[in-house]
């Protein structure tokens, strides 16, 4: 067995024991006695309303986690969001194209959920995230709470008079929350020539309400939703680099060099670079650039002939250096938390330093060059794998470069194998 894929295998069954090592999040809890305790949550996915509440506090004995179902609780905060228990009806109506209702019939059912709290004033607003990614907005007023509803379905239009009879589905979205808003946010006469025409989405709906409570009380109200941005965190890598080196030519004059076997190169590698998070996306995708470091090392013995002699001479090729690498592309992240499998892909600009090529005549003891004009500007490719437990993260990674070879009935292929460690800074 090829003893690099090892490598993938033991990276995959190392990250299941670091995935049992979930991150704290500091916040507090709001108990049904109307007692407030702080402490720390482990739940990993915020994005999503969560039904059950894993908790720890000083208060709890030995320091041990709590459960906390969605009855035993009337509200909990973290650093971003803002969670209460409210009873109310839920549309259940999917909106998933493959498995949409032939009827625009509402159906609800009636729930007792944390609700994450976007606006405090004469209007409340609130909203729900399901699993499946459904969004749900719900306005409290007088303490009277509905859902803004947002309704599609299929509908089936025939045509009788084509023979045969030709049936059309059309996807029809009723966006019956517009109406809603607009009955609900009656009187204030700034609005009164406001467009109600806008995206069921979170900022439109949020600005509307803002402007609503600013409107007919002196204190407005305020927005407890954070605007996603981008995110930097800076990181490094460090790790072995397993490499292997190969030549290709069509001339004669270097057969020896491509039937060369050189031996692997397994030798340190580190870099410095900077991680840039997309907003929204529930940080799976970010691009990346970092700056590295890596040594190589490679050696085979060899048998030549040449014109002027047919006796077999013993030759030992070797080749040393070192290299500066810009790396660059694309990570994604495989689940919706800090702890997740990842993949990545990305592009290298190489530069070579103190790059030694040597072809040693062991017969005779005398030395030449290997390659007398190295290249020093290479190209690369690299594919990655790797699990991320909060702040570190293991990565194995696959490159393949272009090589030292400039002349152009030459090519050199550098194949590389990383496994590296990886720190990230400021990912909270």
């Amino acid at each position: 067995m090829n003893k690099f894929l090892l490598i993938p295998a033991i990276l995959l069954s190392t990250s299941v024991l670091f995935a049992k090592d979930k991150p704290l999040v500091p916040g507090y809890t709001i108990l049904n006695s109307g007692d407030t305790v702080k402490g720390f949550f482990t739940n990993t996915n915020w994005r999503i309303n969560p039904s059950t509440i894993k908790f720890t506090s000083h208060l709890i004995e030995n320091g041990d986690t709590i459960t906390y179902s969605v009855d035993q609780l009337k509200g909990f905060g973290i650093k971003d969001f803002i969670f209460e228990r409210k009873v109310v009806n839920v549309l259940q109506n999917t909106r998933n194209q493959h498995h949409l209702s032939n009827s625009d019939e509402e159906i609800y059912k009636n729930e007792e959920l944390y609700l994450r709290s976007l606006i405090y004033g004469d209007i409340n607003l609130y909203f729900l995230k399901e699993k499946d990614g459904k969004d749900h907005f719900f306005i409290e007023r007088n303490k009277q709470i509905v859902e803004l509803v947002y309704l599609v379905y299929k509908h089936n239009e025939h045509y009788p008079i084509q023979k045969p009879t030709v049936t059309k589905n059309y996807i029809v979205a009723v966006k019956k929350y517009q109406l809603q808003l607009k009955t609900i946010l009656t009187g204030c006469s700034a609005l009164s020539d406001k467009s109600f025409q806008i995206d069921f989405v979170e900022s439109k709906i949020a600005k509307l309400i803002n402007e609503y409570n600013a409107c007919i009380s002196s204190s407005g109200s305020t927005y407890s939703y954070k605007k996603e941005e981008w995110k930097v965190y800076p990181y490094i890598n460090a790790g072995l680099n397993f490499a292997n080196s190969s030549f290709q030519s069509t001339e004669p004059h270097w057969n020896s060099l491509v039937e060369a076997e050189f031996s692997t190169s397994t030798n340190f590698s580190a870099s410095f670079g900077l991680k840039y998070v997309f907003p929204k996306l529930n940080n799976r995708l970010a691009t990346y650039t970092d700056l590295g470091f890596n040594i190589y090392s490679f050696s085979a013995e060899t048998d030549e002939t040449s014109n002027l002699s047919p006796i077999p001479a013993n030759y030992e090729y070797i080749i040393d250096y070192s290299q500066i690498t810009l790396n660059y592309g694309m990570y994604f992240n495989l689940a919706k938390s800090k702890n997740t499998p990842f993949i990545k892909t990305g592009f290298s600009t190489i530069f070579g330093l103190n790059i030694n090529t040597e072809r040693n005549n062991l017969d005779f003891n005398n030395s030449t060059y290997l390659i007398e004009e190295p290249r020093k500007l290479q190209w690369g490719f690299n594919v990655g794998l790797g699990y991320s437990f909060s702040n570190w993260s293991i990565l194995y990674q696959f490159e393949m470069a272009t090589g030292i070879s400039g002349y152009s009935n030459l090519k050199n292929k550098v194949r590389s194998n990383y496994v590296l460690l990886s720190y990230a800074f400021n990912n909270k």
